[in-house]
């Protein structure tokens, strides 16, 4: 179903955002996860393929589930294209904002400026968190500190409804973990 918006553009009536997944145990390198992360660490062998399982893993462990990256995506795409500005490209394309000052330039940047998913790496990101995010995010830093990074999602929107992934150098992936609402923040 669909309707004409205020600006007279076609908007979807219900744009279903992605539901986060419970993830289950796997084998790495066909042992245990738990059992490869435990030698890994023992041994000093951190690397991205190591920070990907031990992420998979603390993941697990603590009940923390994802969200599908290609569904966030998806989602993020066309909300963006449906909410942004039919004659400025710039507002209707979404990014990955540094959460933390600490998470400023840390990654970079494969897609150019005007790519959806692209990395705003100097430009923090500025709308309020959610306090069970941001022990989400304190519990993630407890265990990896600076190996690990996050970022929001934003795009030109009065409510852009962001969600949050964790990565690091290396990883090769990013884990979208938290998701909410603006202005009420609820996920």
């Amino acid at each position: 179903m669909f309707f004409k918006n205020k600006q007279g553009g076609v908007a979807a009536a219900l744009l279903t955002p992605p539901i986060r997944q419970k993830i289950e145990k796997t084998d790495f390198a066909g042992v245990e996860l738990k059992e490869y992360v435990a030698v890994a660490e023992k041994v000093g062998f951190v690397n991205g393929a190591f920070l990907t399982a031990h992420l998979w893993d603390f993941f697990v462990e603590e009940g923390i589930g994802l969200y599908d990256y290609a569904k966030v995506y998806s989602f993020l795409t066309q909300k963006a294209k449906l909410e942004g500005s039919a004659e400025d490209v710039e507002k209707r394309i979404w990014c990955w904002k540094p959460l933390r000052k600490s998470d400023v330039n840390e990654l970079e940047n494969h897609l150019q400026w005007y790519e959806n998913g692209h990395i705003a790496r100097q430009v923090q990101y500025h709308g309020a968190v959610p306090y069970p995010v941001l022990l989400t995010v304190n519990k993630i830093v407890q265990r990896f500190g600076d190996q690990v990074h996050f970022y929001v999602s934003d795009y030109a929107s009065k409510e852009p409804d962001p969600f949050l992934a964790v990565t690091g150098l290396g990883i090769g992936r990013w884990f979208v973990v938290e998701r909410w609402d603006e202005p009420d923040f609820r996920g």
